[in-house]
């Protein structure tokens, strides 16, 4: 029931940061409730749309999802705030494209005010961008990370489990600037960490 703001560390990185999302989504809300995911239209255009067996692959329904794509990020900022004030969600994410001037101290206020009156959680995606100033509660850098073969000995091998290094830059209930390497499971809807 908070605002979390997720960068990309480098723009290639802005692929994986979707999928981390999508994670993250389905750990906030492992029921069947509804996920909004409102996309700013240059995500679409530098990174590729949403792929629906992709989601699936990592245990997501896709037809829980709701995509919605806005063009600018005013658009956006208000369709992300109407969404997260609907209690029957399991979780907003809400993706914009570099440093838009609407997304400002006070535009993130809005979000995570509303978050913590409707219980919702919300995630904010931030790619191609320099560190804005935000009311989050937390803010992380996502990185694609190597993952381990599965089957490794069998004459089969078979791809790993996403893999993403994390670092926690910003905590206001605590520490921060860890550091982990994390894996999906999807089966079990949780990340488990794993050693570099």
């Amino acid at each position: 029931a908070a605002l979390h703001d997720f960068y990309a560390y480098q723009t290639v990185d802005s692929g994986s940061l979707s999928g981390f999302s999508v994670c993250m989504a389905q750990g906030f809300s492992q029921s069947e409730k509804p996920v909004v995911w409102v996309r700013h239209s240059m995500a679409d255009a530098e990174m590729g749309r949403l792929y629906p067996y992709g989601l699936m692959e990592l245990g997501f329904d896709p037809k829980r999802l709701v995509l919605v794509r806005a063009r600018k990020p005013c658009y956006l900022l208000s369709v992300a705030l109407d969404a997260v004030r609907c209690q029957s969600l399991g979780c907003v994410i809400a993706e914009i494209w570099g440093n838009p001037r609407e997304l400002d101290l006070t535009a993130t206020r809005r979000l995570a005010l509303a978050a913590e009156q409707s219980g919702v959680t919300i995630l904010l995606l931030r790619a191609a961008c320099e560190m804005q100033p935000s009311a989050a509660l937390t803010r992380w850098q996502v990185r694609s990370a190597c993952s381990h073969m599965l089957g490794a000995n069998t004459p089969s091998r078979v791809l790993g489990r996403p893999t993403f290094d994390l670092t926690l830059t910003r905590n206001k209930t605590g520490t921060y600037g860890q550091s982990w390497r994390v894996e999906w499971h999807r089966d079990l809807c949780e990340f488990q960490a794993v050693t570099r």
